[in-house]
């Protein structure tokens, strides 16, 4: 049972949890996930509305796999791309 189990009643109804966002992922493991650079995962998708966390006011970004996948996904919808 992991601790945020037992206040799980105290959460609003629709807070994701954890498990929900996948793992946490640096910018590096993102760029990885997306083929290209950290640089253009910061300049170009976080300007597109890729989703993160700032964890700090120095600039650190969280990025959690799920939530990187869903949006790629939802781009691809919207293109017409295609999904695999």
């Amino acid at each position: 049972m992991h601790a945020r189990d037992s206040y799980e009643p105290d959460f609003p109804k629709g807070v994701p949890l954890i498990h929900e966002l996948g793992t946490p992922l640096s910018i590096d493991e993102v760029a990885e996930l997306l083929g290209c650079s950290p640089w253009t995962v910061r300049q170009r998708y976080l300007r597109q509305g890729l989703p993160h966390l700032q964890a700090s006011a120095r600039g650190k970004l969280i990025f959690f796999r799920e939530q990187i996948i869903a949006w790629v996904e939802k781009r691809q919808r919207q293109k017409g791309g295609t999904l695999r």
